[in-house]
């Protein structure tokens, strides 16, 4: 929403001046009911003077509404706006004072009965404040409190008494800094604002006012309460404990501890004696504070509990929160009943005679049933039960669909609501905003005269997208958020004078076509046209539009000598007509929110503007914009550009170098350039690299080599002139190994990736070396005894005959097909003698002793990435000891060895190069690989092999999946599982991570979906290898879509719609202790439910058992630490690791140092999976901005796969295939792995 300064940050270091911003809030709908949650209720009932009941409601549209209460209905009659954010709290004060709390940060005074005056603004938070307490019997004492950690207690007396200063000398102090004697701090707006939020020119503020602290929390606050004489303040939020304050003197007088998580609400009894509380671990409690403790628990709720009432006696409590119920609890006897359910959840309650006011996240309050007092009556009409006091007792509940019976159906009373944007997409022609509602309603939004221009009704946001796109490219000029449940729009200097469009182009009639319209200009003075007619009528005889503005220091007149070299639109003649595409609507007018160079952050609609509004009020850009046509300058007036062929074709353009044009380009003017400057007439030409069959033994060595590699060159370099950006492969076995180096020491400054398979570097330490001469002495008689010689390259006579024998079979009938096989071997090398004559194989062996010398001696000289691949069995040359030379002679090498391959590896069975090279992260579009962008899906050979070298842990763990359909029913298999993306499957991470084969591979085979895991970054590093240096497990895992832990991953896969495998746990789950099997390692970090709601992804929450089945935890990590050697071992690797995953978190949760644990195997059981009910974001962006509420959804995400979890541990049990011995036995006779039976869900 609007930035808002904090106002307890009055840090001196010197930044960049971040300037004012203007928003401006549109509204189509009735401006008399609220259009998001209801945050917060207040109930001031009738008097002898007055017999009017009513009821105030605080909304997350940022506005307050006071309700007349009659038999007939409920009436608006004022609406309170002024808070700039989300309205959290508010309490009646005194019976005429109305106190409110924002997430803007601030906490407002208002006179709620006369004329809804705004008396006061006081800004002492820092962050969001979230609730408030006030005294019963003391009218002047109030406490806030919020995401600061800050409780403040303010004495409204005080707080409001007037400055004895006169106004000038006051406003030169807040313009200056200074707030008083002994304050740094400023308390109170500089304005105060009446029922039409006209802004007064004079300023007031307290004497140097400071309210009292109740210093000691160390996390934010969520809940207040006081009791009624205002001596006792009891506050709780994340730090789960109920501290106890003296308001009076901000002194902590207790700490009470039982909570497990989150205290959202607090209710104090009239004396102080006894407090109730209620937490995000679904638990109410309640406390005796003489005795200091918590007397009793009451485990009514499945979910966190959010607002609680009591009933005047304090003998009944209702409560409700996330779980969408509102129950009422009698506190003596622990009966409990089910009042009524909501489609939203409960967010706070106000007791009403016998009714109760419901406020939840919809923007519509009901009031139920409640026979506050005679709550007996309730629990006679049946369905009552007993509170456990332990909160998995009530989950149990649920999870047994014992879910008890309302006893109310329908509410007695309604006041509705409009429905709240929650999707938004700005068009590129940046004048139109598809906007999507609650109810499902599309509409089309004209911004520039903030009004809704077609009404789609509920039809599908993204083909509506599709359909609305235009060929236009537009700057964007202005930004859009929903948070408030309406459009806002955000303009920023100077972005938001980026935009221009031709008049034709907005059919703006008596204007040339080629006049350029600056869009946000134009837009200021629709939005101030009313502004300025009522400051030409204060000014009188200084009508003209750009008479100075006022303000208790100066003018801004003074400014714009600094801003001389300011543009100003010579077309625009300086007048302020209003065109029509940038009229704004008198019937339902935006508002505005701003701020000035006094005071905070304000807001009010654009009628209510009185034209006393000045500097001090508006930003200086806006009123120089408007008043003086002026707009900040500009570097260039003209856009340059560059026109080129599409990569991979011959079109040949006749114009070279930089086109320049005006700032606004037309696509049809480039469309009717390009066409006159093209030449289409070539045809595309393919290039083949190859070295030529014909003779090349006349060439000297010297010769020959050279000109191979100028050869391999050129091809090079001409292709990196046509794509420069992106890598060229070059793939080289024994001499092409060396002829691929010899390139690349040439070329350094070209993007090459170097695949090397068994490099002829190695030569001269080879077997092959004394063949030479050898060779040279042998005579031509003798020439057939070559193929003898070549066995050392072809492979042993002796192996090459065993090939096809069994080594099973008998000794007699061994020998007997391995005589045979030699015998037909033997004539077969002997034709080779006539294929290579000795000479040819002579010069062949001199030219690789040349090429290798040539390649050897230009190492140093080789910045490509190299990859080199050795065998194990290359019976030519010692590749295993020169991949370790060469992997320390070059810059940038790794090293893979395959130790059953031969010298031919790229040739023979089971090995892909494309795998090798995807497997290694080698595969890249650009300079630097994405592991998004540039990922292959691997293959279905790829795939294959996978479910071969997986097959034996398959069959022993016989995995049994199961899922949540969307009606709650659970399924076995997937189908509950959303086949489109992006979807988000969060969960635990087994030890090991023994669950996550099994569970791609299932995904893969049911449902042909890649999950995409987001892994530990040091699983791409090479800290992982040993010193074998194979392709390994880990290598398989980047081929199946493994990517490093990142926001800007996890942002990629998101825009790609894909499966995402998260485990916030981590490695420190993964790797747990003994003791700590099924426990959740997850860090208080919420993101990735933010980024999911942008994208509008779906969350699964999966949890997974068995690895107490499948192996035994012998040596953990605290047991390893204790081993010497080995533990220095286990921290140098860790601390020479560049990845440092939860650098900044402590406890815990903190630790993510990798070792491999010692596993005991058992006799294998099964694993079970269960993936919970989806959950569906879309449309939740701008409300999980809100940390709160991204939290809360963190946490019950948290809390599904620990509940799913525990359904798996309940129900494993009753698997009578649990064990191996019994699914194998069923396998005998019936069905393959996956259709082996388990228990019913």
């Amino acid at each position: 929403m609007h930035r808002v300064a904090s106002a307890g940050n009055t840090s001196s270091s010197v930044r960049p001046r971040k300037e004012k911003r203007l928003t401006y809030v549109l509204n189509d709908a009735d401006d008399t009911k609220h259009c998001a949650g209801i945050n917060c209720l207040a109930v001031l009932k009738s008097t002898g003077a007055d017999e009017h009941e009513r009821l105030f409601t605080g909304s997350r549209d940022g506005t307050l509404k006071k309700w007349e209460l009659t038999e007939d209905g409920a009436t608006c009659s004022t609406t309170f706006e002024s808070h700039v954010d989300w309205v959290n709290d508010a309490a009646i004060i005194g019976g005429n004072t109305l106190v409110s709390c924002s997430s803007d940060t601030t906490v407002k005074v208002w006179n709620c009965l006369h004329d809804g005056t705004c008396v006061r603004t006081l800004r002492q938070h820092s962050d969001y404040v979230t609730c408030l307490a006030a005294a019963e019997n003391n009218c002047n004492i109030v406490a806030s409190g919020g995401l600061g950690g800050e409780v403040f207690i303010w004495d409204l007396e005080t707080a409001l008494a007037p400055q004895s200063k006169t106004s000038d000398s006051t406003e030169d102090e807040c313009a200056n800094g200074i707030h008083g004697p002994g304050s740094s701090l400023p308390v109170t707006s500089l304005r105060p604002v009446n029922s039409s939020n006209s802004i007064s020119l004079h300023t007031t503020q307290s004497q140097g006012y400071i309210p009292i602290a109740a210093k000691g929390h160390k996390e934010s606050v969520y809940a207040l309460a006081m009791n009624d004489s205002g001596n006792l303040l009891v506050s709780g939020g994340t730090e789960k404990v109920v501290r106890v304050w003296d308001p009076r003197s901000g002194t902590k007088t207790m700490k009470l501890r039982g909570h497990t998580d989150n205290i959202r609400a607090l209710l104090l009894d009239s004396s102080g004696r006894y407090c109730l509380s209620g937490s995000s671990d679904s638990m109410i409690r309640l406390w005796d504070l003489g005795q200091q403790r918590c007397v009793h628990s009451y485990a009514v709720h499945t979910d966190s509990v959010w607002a609680l009432a009591s009933t005047p006696n304090f003998s009944h409590v209702y409560s409700g929160g996330r779980d969408l119920s509102l129950y009422l609890t009698d506190l003596a006897t622990r009966e409990s009943v089910l009042l009524c359910t909501k489609e939203h959840p409960i967010l706070q309650l106000a007791l009403h005679d016998d009714g109760i006011w419901v406020a939840t996240t919809d923007s519509s309050v009901h009031r139920w049933p409640a026979e506050a007092q005679n709550p007996q009556k309730v629990f006679q009409r049946g369905g009552s039960f007993l509170a456990g006091n332990l909160s998995f007792s009530r989950a149990r509940v649920s999870l047994e669909g014992s879910t008890p019976v309302p006893v109310y159906k329908e509410p007695s009373f309604s006041i509705p609501g409009t429905s709240g944007i929650v999707q938004h997409e700005i068009l590129n022609n940046r004048r139109h905003v598809l906007t999507k509602d609650t109810d499902g309603i599309v509409k089309l939004w004209e911004i520039t005269r903030g009004v809704v221009v077609e009404n789609y009704g509920q039809v599908s946001f993204d083909k509506k997208k599709e359909e609305l796109f235009e060929m236009v490219s537009i700057p964007a000029w202005f930004t859009v958020d929903t948070r408030l449940g309406n459009l806002a729009v955000h303009l920023d200097t100077p972005q938001c004078f980026s935009a221009e469009m031709y008049s034709a182009d907005l059919s703006i009639n008596g204007k040339p076509e080629d006049d350029k319209v600056n869009l946000a200009r134009e837009t200021l003075k629709g939005l101030l046209a009313h502004w300025l007619t009522k400051r030409r009528q204060r000014f009188g005889s200084q009508g003209s539009g750009n008479a100075e503005v006022h303000s208790g220091r100066g003018d801004i007149s003074s400014r714009n000598i600094a801003l001389s070299k300011g543009e100003v639109d010579g077309n625009a003649e300086n007048d302020s007509m209003v065109y029509p595409p940038f009229e704004f609507s008198v019937a339902a007018p935006p508002s505005i929110i701003t701020e000035g160079s006094q005071g905070g952050p304000w807001r009010k609609k654009i009628t209510d503007l009185d034209g006393t509004e000045d500097e001090k009020d508006f930003p200086w850009w806006v009123l120089d914009c408007v008043l003086n046509n002026r707009l900040p300058p500009r570097e260039n007036t003209k856009c340059s550009f560059y026109l080129f062929a599409c990569e991979g074709s011959t079109v040949q353009i006749s114009t070279q170098g930089k086109l320049s044009a005006p700032r606004i380009l037309r696509i049809h003017k480039v469309i009717n350039y390009v066409v006159e400057k093209m030449v289409l007439d070539k045809p595309l030409d393919t290039l083949y690299l190859h070295i030529p069959l014909s003779d090349k033994t006349y060439y000297s060595l010297h010769t020959l080599s050279h000109w191979l590699v100028r050869m391999v060159e050129e091809t090079v370099r001409a292709q990196h002139a046509s794509s420069p950006s992106k890598p060229i492969y070059l793939v080289g076995d024994s001499f092409g190994g060396c002829l691929a180096l010899a390139v690349a020491a040439r070329n350094p400054t070209i993007d090459l990736v170097l695949v090397l398979a068994n490099p002829a570097t190695s030569f001269g330490r080879s077997q092959l070396q004394p063949l030479l001469p050898l060779l040279e002495s042998l005579p031509n008689e003798l020439h057939f005894t070559v193929p003898y010689l070549l066995s050392f390259v072809m492979g042993e006579p002796m192996k090459m005959a065993m090939v096809t024998v069994d080594a099973t079979l008998p000794p007699t009938v061994f020998l007997e097909k391995l005589s045979g096989n030699l015998t037909s071997l033997l004539p077969r090398l002997s034709t080779l003698s006539d294929i290579i004559p000795k000479d040819t194989l002579l010069w062949k062996l001199k030219l690789l002793k040349y090429a290798a010398a040539y390649a050897n001696s230009r190492l140093h000289a080789v910045t490509a990435e190299v990859l080199l691949l050795a065998s194990g069995k290359d019976n030519m040359l010692p590749s295993i000891d020169e991949a370790k030379r060469l992997e320390g002679s070059l810059k940038n090498c790794e090293v893979r060895i395959f130790k059953d391959n031969g010298h031919t590896i790229l040739l023979e069975d089971g090995v892909n190069l494309l795998t090798i090279v995807k497997g290694t992260c080698k595969y890249r579009l650009s300079r630097k690989h994405d592991y998004v962008m540039g990922f292959i899906p691997p293959s279905k050979s790829e795939f294959k092999n996978a479910l071969d070298n997986n097959r034996f842990y398959r069959y022993f763990t016989g995995p049994a999946m199961f899922s949540t359909l969307e009606d709650g029913k659970i399924v076995r298999g997937l189908s509950g599982v959303p086949d489109e993306g992006p979807v988000i499957l969060v969960g635990y991470h087994m030890l090991m991570g023994l669950e996550l084969v099994p569970l791609v591979e299932e995904f893969l085979r049911t449902k042909n979906i890649l999950v995409r895991g987001i892994a530990h970054p040091t699983l791409f590093s090479e800290l992982v290898r040993t010193d074998s240096k194979e392709f390994s497990y880990f290598d398989t895992l980047k081929i199946y879509g493994a990517t490093p832990v990142s926001a800007s991953n996890l942002f990629k896969l998101f825009k790609a719609k894909s499966h995402v495998l998260l485990y916030p746990g981590g490695a420190r789950e993964a790797l747990h202790r003994k003791g700590e099997m099924y426990k959740l390692f997850w860090p208080d970090q919420p993101e990735f439910v933010r980024m999911a709601a942008k994208f509008g992804a779906t969350i699964v929450p999966f949890g997974v058992i068995g690895e107490d089945d499948i192996v035994e935890l012998v040596l953990d990590y605290d047991d390893i630490m204790k081993i010497p050697v080995l533990n220095d071992y286990i921290r140098r690797n860790n601390e020479l690791s560049r990845f440092r995953v939860r650098a900044n978190v402590t406890g815990e949760v903190a630790n993510q140092e990798l070792y491999f644990p010692g596993l005991l195997p058992k006799i294998p059981g099964r694993l079970y999976y269960l993936f919970g009910k989806p959950i569906r974001t879309e449309g939740m962006e701008e409300l999980l901005k809100d940390r709160q509420e991204a939290r809360e959804l963190y946490l019950q995400i948290k809390s599904e796969v620990e509940n799913n979890m525990a359904y798996l541990m309940k129900k494993r049990v009753e698997d009578p295939y649990r064990n191996i011995f019994d699914r194998t036995a069923y396998r005998a006779f019936s069905a393959p792995i996956d259709q082996v039976p388990t228990f019913d869900p």
